[in-house]
């Protein structure tokens, strides 16, 4: 058969058309896609128009992709916002409306915990103390550094503070502002005489009876029915401690190369639930020696029972345990 050159000449003139049309097709589909996805996102973009090209359509598409995870974002943004009841300013970027909703939202989560923990402790705010409302931070760190477990000495009953004194507690308690957050879960450590007034304080705060108000000689030394706030005696202190043998490898700081004390309750506690008892920063007694070792102690200085004469130390306060 003999080439029909009109036939040939259609060829070469529907092909081409062909080809643009079926590509034009599917870029075409592709923008209607993501018109409608557009529509329901409630999103204004100024979509591509005919003739489509593959860059353009490309580019669009990442683009679209971008403002609706930033408009999905908005979304849980609002949702977040409307639970912890936070006015989210307009006009303002979704940076903007991240950090407000993060800062906004861990405050009133806190100042919700922290209002039901001084329900629960029966605390009563008084003009003394940090706002609750301006520092909910500080509040629930130091009313949870206020957990207690109860010891046995000597048949006698005490409660002592799980954990040693934070600076979030100091800083409720001398009401003042802590400027560094990094140190609001790490314990302090202060000379002797500060310590019995921080115990004295806490007292106070408690409406309980004031151990060392009338102390004129240190050590100080409290009346053994004093029912306030009080450095534990060296007796009780090893009692709250407990047996030499435990596995205190996983439950305390010592012997590191550390340049601070650690935050509180980071190991796991002893025998008695009580965290950080050797190791991390030594502890006031009330005859005026510090206890089991500090972050560069070995685990013998950490374990003998006289302690060390130093200027500084941590605190770990008691309470003689009331009968119900």
């Amino acid at each position: 058969m003999k080439p029909n050159p009109k036939w040939n000449a259609m060829v070469m003139i529907v092909t081409p058309i062909l080809i643009v049309g079926l590509l034009q097709g599917g870029l075409y589909q592709r923008v209607i896609y993501l018109k409608k996805k557009l529509e329901f996102e409630n999103i204004p973009y100024p979509l591509p128009v005919f003739p489509y090209g593959e860059t353009e359509v490309q580019k669009a598409e990442k683009e679209v992709e971008i403002l609706i995870e930033e408009a999905q974002e908005k979304k849980e943004l609002i949702k977040k916002a409307l639970q912890y009841n936070i006015e989210l300013p307009k006009p303002a970027s979704i940076e903007e409306w991240q950090r407000i909703v993060r800062e906004e939202g861990e405050r009133k989560y806190l100042l919700s915990k922290t209002k039901a923990l001084l329900e629960e402790m029966k605390i009563q705010i008084s003009e003394k103390m940090f706002s609750v409302e301006e520092h909910p931070k500080i509040w629930y760190s130091a009313l949870t550094n206020l957990n207690v477990k109860p010891v046995s000495n000597n048949n006698t009953s005490f409660v002592i503070m799980q954990a040693e004194m934070t600076y979030a507690l100091r800083s409720l308690l001398e009401k003042v502002p802590l400027e560094d957050n990094t140190l609001l879960n790490r314990p302090i450590q202060v000379d002797i005489e500060h310590a019995y007034r921080l115990a004295d304080v806490l007292s106070d705060w408690s409406d309980v009876e004031m151990c060392y108000e009338n102390c004129k000689k240190i050590p100080c030394i409290s009346d053994s029915n004093c029912l306030g706030w009080r450095l534990p005696k060296r007796s009780e202190w090893l009692s709250a401690r407990g047996d030499i043998d435990q596995k205190w490898t996983y439950m305390s700081w010592l012997a590191t190369s550390l340049d601070v004390p650690q935050p509180i309750s980071m190991k796991a506690p002893n025998q008695n639930a009580i965290h950080d008892i050797l190791g991390n920063v030594s502890e006031w007694v009330e005859e005026g020696n510090a206890m089991g070792g500090d972050y560069t102690s070995s685990l013998e200085d950490a374990l003998d029972n006289q302690g060390k004469t130093v200027e500084r130390a941590g605190v770990r306060l008691v309470r003689i345990q009331e009968n119900p």
